[in-house]
This record gives C-alpha cells, sequence and structure tokens, in this order.
C-alpha cells in the first residue's frame, strides 16, 4: 500500500504544475465530503484522540490523533481519486 504524502505523490497529480494540481484537487476534495467513509474517518480521529487521551493523557491525544489522521489522509485521497481522473478527463476534452 503506498502512502500519499504530498499532493505530488498521487500518481494523477503528479505531473500537473503546483497550481493546476491544487485546483483539480480542490474539485475532487469537495466531492468527495458527500461519502459516508470520509465523516467515519473523521470521526476515527476524534475517537483515537478521545482513546489515547483516556489511555496515556495530552501525549496520547496527540499521537492518537497523528495516526488516525494519517488514516483519514489515505481514505480522503482514495476516495478523491475517481474524481481527480474525472476532472482531469473533462480537462483534456
Amino acid at each position: 500500500m503506498q502512502i500519499y504524502w504530498t499532493l505530488k505523490s498521487i500518481p494523477e497529480l503528479s505531473g500537473l504544475p503546483s497550481g493546476e494540481r491544487g485546483r483539480v484537487w480542490r474539485t475532487a476534495y469537495w466531492k468527495i465530503i458527500r461519502h459516508w467513509q470520509y465523516w467515519a474517518s473523521l470521526l476515527g480521529i476524534g475517537l483515537c484522540v478521545k482513546i489515547g487521551a483516556m489511555l496515556i493523557g495530552n501525549l496520547g491525544a496527540y499521537i492518537g490523533g497523528v495516526v488516525c489522521a494519517l488514516i483519514h489522509v489515505q481514505v480522503v485521497v482514495h476516495l478523491a481519486r475517481p474524481y481527480i481522473r474525472a476532472a482531469l478527463l473533462h480537462q483534456n476534452a
């Protein structure tokens, strides 16, 4: 499984200039907020923060938030890739 750290690491966006990459990403991002997976992974961040805080305290909350935020980003990219491809096809047509 590939981990996407930046927009440039997403294969569909890697060859685009920075400004175009951001525009295509924003277009795709606003479409994924309708998916339940987006909201479930966002809720997961809150749960991880709460569990980490209960187990370890403030440091645990921070660690739980960071780990789940990384998972959330991967979910977001997974959901956005079809919309990115569609936006690029529409742009080239």
